[in-house]
């Protein structure tokens, strides 16, 4: 094979790479329904790195859901997992707009607290599923998360913001999205 061979084959791999996206290998503690959380695959210098999908929603006021907060009892060999009693389940959401030249991927291990701007906040959500109230801007990046405030034993206990791990390369990140053009 010639080096020009080599050349054209390693660009349609690249090509083909990154345009590719999938679902990250690991979402928690709450996993997103809509907009999904999506891992696409950029050429950064080869081998293949993991980034953020910004899969485009319909709205400039979308609605997120999410999976409703569950907590259960570590599985054993005799007893599959159980649920544990917990009451007043609520949420908190975030929205932040991606700041301008904000890498899309991280380093082995890094996630930034925020991505970007905070330009949506709300706490108290009675449901796992939340519209927007305030028209977001046209065909921009942001990225979503969400956790739980709940009582367990009388106790009121939080879980971390929700995140999704970009593959096996250890880098973590909020969920993204892009609202459409006008």
């Amino acid at each position: 094979m010639r080096c020009s061979q080599i050349c054209i084959s390693s660009m349609v791999v690249v090509l083909f790479l990154s345009a590719c996206t999938m679902t990250p290998w690991w979402v928690g503690p709450l996993k997103p329904v809509e907009p999904p959380a999506t891992v696409r695959l950029i050429p950064l210098p080869f081998p293949v790195s993991p980034a953020v999908g910004f899969q485009t929603v319909s709205s400039l006021q979308p609605t997120f859901n999410w999976e409703p907060y569950t907590l259960f009892t570590p599985s054993t060999e005799e007893q599959g997992s159980q649920p544990i009693p917990i009451s007043n389940v609520t949420y908190a959401l975030r929205v932040f707009q991606k700041a301008e030249g904000y890498p899309v991927t991280w380093g082995y291990g890094q996630k930034t607290e925020a991505p970007g701007f905070l330009v949506y906040h709300r706490e108290g959500l009675a449901q796992p599923f939340h519209k927007l109230e305030k028209p977001l801007e046209p065909n921009v990046e942001y990225f979503w998360t969400v956790r739980a405030r709940f009582v367990l034993e009388d106790q009121i206990r939080v879980t971390e913001w929700s995140e999704q791990l970009l593959g096996g390369w250890g880098i973590v990140s909020y969920f993204g999205f892009k609202t459409p053009s006008p």
